[in-house]
C-alpha cells in the first residue's frame, strides 16, 4: 500500500489562536485555527471517561457484550468535538485540498492518503493545541478519519535528530518488557503475552525476547544485542500538574519504581530502534502547560531520542482493547503493511465498542513512508519491505514469565521431542518423591536447542500451582533468568547454569499438583543434562530419579 502525502502545519499564533497550513501535492492552502471549545470541556469528555467495567470478553479479538453497563453521561458527545475538530482544522481552500487528495488516491490502486499533523513541542504556544485529541476528528455524518487505512494519521514534531532508518541484515528483533509490579492493579498481561507469543510465533524472520522490567536486565539485554522493537505493557501514567509521563518498572525484588518518561528514553537512546509500541494508559499524552518540557510524555520522549515511530495511548484504556488492538496491528505489520495503516486497522478493531477507545491510541512517526522495517539485499544494498519479508516462525529467545495470580490467563503451549533415550520409567509417590531411579542417555550438546528447552519449560511451569505462590513464582524466575542469561552468552558458564536450574526446579517441585507435571519437567531436564555436562547435571536429574 502507498500514500499520498497532505501535512498539516499548526504554528501559535496568538493565545487561542493558531496558524494552519495545508499542504500536499494538490496544492497549498493557509488559515487561522481558533479552539471550537474549551480545552476543559473536551478533558471532560475524553480523559474524564471512564471504560465500562463490564467483564472482558473471554478470548482477545472477541468484541465486547454488546449491552456493556454505561458509564455516566459525559458533559459533551466525542463525535460532535470531532467533527468541531476536523471543521477548525479544515478550512476553506485547505479542506478542498484535503478532497482533492483523497481523488487522487482513489485514482491509483492501493492507495491512501497519509494526514501527518506536525507541530513544534518546543514552542511554548502550542502546548495546548498539541494536547488536543486530534484523533477523534470526523467529517459531518462520516466515520472518523483515523479508523480507516484510506486516511491515517500520523503526528510529527520537530525534533533535532534526524530519522535515518538503516536497513535491516538480519532478523528483526523484539525486546518484549511486561510489567505489573506488587501493589499496583493487577492487569491481564498474561493474556496479551499468550496472544502476541502466538502471533509472533508464525513471523518468518523474528526473534522475541522477553525481559524482567528492571533496568539492569533491560540494560543488559540491550548492549547483548540491536533490538528493533520495544514492546511495553503495563501500567503507564501522565501527571497533569507536573506534566510529566512515566511508566511503572520494578526493583530486583519485585516492588514498584516509576521512571519518568525523559529517564526511560535515556536507556533507549543508543538503540537502532525503529518502533516502541507502549500498551500502557496516557502514554501519548503531551501537556497543556506552556512552562512544563515540551518532550515531557512518553512517546514524546522517546521521538526525541530518535524512535522512529512510537505507538501509545492518550487516555485510559482496558485489558481487551489493548490486546485487541495489539494483536490487530502486528497482524497488519506481519503482512507488510506501513505503521501508521497497522494503527489504522488496530484502531478500526476497536470502533463502535465504547465512545473513544477507538481513538485511544496515538502514533508519532518520524519515519518519511511508515515502512519501518527495510531488509539489506545479500550484497548490501538496501530492499524494498515486501509482506514475504515478515510473513510466517519466530524464535522466542526466552518465554513470558506467568502472573502470579491462581488462574492465570492460558499459557501457550508447544510439544517436544525427547533426544537420546531413557530405560525405565519415571514414577511418583503421593508426596511427589521419586520411588524408582532410571537411568538416562544424554543428547549432545550441540544438538540441544537450550532457548527452545527454556521456554517449553516456562510454559509447563506456569501451567502448576506455584504460580498461586508469588513469593515461590518470584523465585522460580529469577532462578531461571540466570539460565537464560548464561544460555545468551558467548561464554557460558554452565556450572551456574545448572545450579539456577536445580534451584528453579526445586522450588516449582514444591507445587501441590508437581506430579502431574514431573514426566513433562523430566523430558526437559533430559535435554538441559545434555547441553549442561553430564556433571554438571547430576543434582537436576536426580530431582526426577534419574542417573546417567
Amino acid at each position: 500500500m502507498r500514500f499520498l502525502d497532505l501535512t498539516v502545519q499548526i504554528s501559535p499564533n496568538a493565545p487561542g489562536v493558531y496558524d494552519v497550513r495545508v499542504a500536499s501535492e494538490q496544492g497549498e492552502a493557509k488559515s487561522r485555527l481558533v479552539l471550537p471549545f474549551r480545552l476543559t470541556d473536551l478533558v471532560g469528555v475524553v480523559h474524564g471517561v471512564k471504560i465500562p467495567a463490564a467483564a472482558p470478553p473471554a478470548e482477545a479479538g472477541t468484541p465486547p457484550p454488546a449491552t456493556p453497563a454505561p458509564p455516566p453521561p459525559p458533559p459533551g458527545d466525542p463525535a460532535d468535538f470531532g467533527r468541531k475538530l476536523f471543521d477548525a482544522l479544515f478550512q476553506g481552500e485547505g479542506r478542498d485540498i484535503l478532497s482533492r487528495t483523497e481523488a487522487s488516491a482513489r485514482s491509483m490502486d492501493d492507495t491512501g492518503v497519509r494526514i501527518r499533523l506536525l507541530m513544534d513541542l518546543e514552542d511554548p504556544g502550542i502546548a495546548e493545541v498539541a494536547s488536543l485529541p486530534w484523533e477523534l476528528m470526523r467529517r459531518d455524518d462520516d466515520f472518523p478519519i483515523v479508523v480507516s487505512t484510506g486516511t491515517p494519521m500520523v503526528r510529527g514534531v520537530d525534533t533535532p535528530k534526524p530519522a535515518v532508518r538503516r536497513p535491516i541484515a538480519g532478523p528483526i528483533r523484539i525486546l518484549a518488557l511486561k510489567s505489573n509490579p506488587e501493589g499496583t492493579a493487577k492487569l491481564n498481561l498474561q493474556k496479551e503475552v499468550d496472544a502476541l507469543t502466538a502471533l509472533w510465533e508464525k513471523m518468518d524472520g523474528v526473534e522475541v525476547d522477553f525481559v524482567r522490567p528492571v533496568e539492569g536486565q533491560i540494560r543488559d539485554r540491550l548492549a547483548a544485542a540491536d533490538y528493533h522493537v520495544v514492546h511495553y505493557m503495563g501500567h503507564g501514567g501522565f501527571d497533569p500538574e507536573g506534566g510529566s509521563g512515566r511508566l511503572l518498572f520494578e526493583n530486583e525484588d519485585g516492588t514498584l519504581r516509576r521512571v519518568a518518561a525523559q529517564d526511560f528514553a535515556g536507556w533507549l537512546i543508543n538503540e537502532p530502534l525503529r518502533l516502541v509500541f507502549l500498551n500502557a494508559c496516557e502514554t501519548a499524552r503531551t501537556t497543556a502547560l506552556s512552562e512544563t518540557p515540551p518532550f515531557a510524555g512518553v512517546a514524546t520522549a522517546l521521538i526525541r531520542a530518535g524512535v522512529l515511530a512510537v505507538v501509545g495511548m492518550q487516555f485510559t484504556i482496558t485489558d481487551w482493547a489493548a490486546i485487541t488492538f495489539a494483536e490487530t496491528f502486528y497482524k497488519r505489520l506481519v503482512l507488510g503493511y506501513p505503521v501508521d495503516a497497522a494503527v489504522a486497522e488496530g484502531r478500526n478493531a476497536l470502533y463502535g465498542t465504547t465512545p473513544v477507545t477507538w481513538a485511544t491510541p496515538v502514533l508519532y512517526m518520524r519515519s518519511p513512508d511508515g515502512n519501518l522495517f527495510v531488509r539489506q539485499d545479500a550484497d548490501g544494498a538496501p530492499a524494498a519491505a515486501t509482506p514475504a519479508a515478515a510473513a510466517p516462525t519466530a524464535a522466542v529467545a526466552q518465554a513470558p514469565v506467568p502472573d502470579a495470580a491462581p488462574a492465570a490467563a492460558a499459557v501457550v503451549n508447544r510439544g517436544i521431542s525427547i533426544g537420546g533415550s531413557v530405560s525405565g520409567s519415571v514414577v511418583q509417590t503421593g508426596d511427589h518423591n521419586v520411588t524408582t531411579l532410571t537411568t538416562t542417555t544424554l543428547p549432545p550438546p550441540e544438538s540441544v536447542d537450550m532457548a527452545a528447552v527454556m521456554r517449553e519449560l516456562r510454559a509447563i511451569i506456569a501451567e502448576t500451582q506455584i504460580a498461586a505462590d508469588a513469593k515461590a513464582a518470584r523465585k522460580v524466575e529469577n532462578a531461571l533468568a540466570e539460565v537464560d542469561d548464561e544460555v545468551a552468552s558467548a561464554a557460558p558458564s554452565k556450572e551456574d547454569a545448572a545450579d539456577a536450574l536445580t534451584r528453579a526446579v526445586n522450588v516449582v517441585s514444591q507445587a501441590s499438583d508437581f506430579g502431574e507435571k514431573a514426566e513433562k519437567i523430566a523430558a526437559l531436564a533430559i535435554k538441559a543434562a545434555g547441553w549442561l555436562g553430564g556433571a554438571l547435571a547430576g543434582p537436576l536429574l536426580a530431582k526426577f530419579g534419574l542417573g546417567i
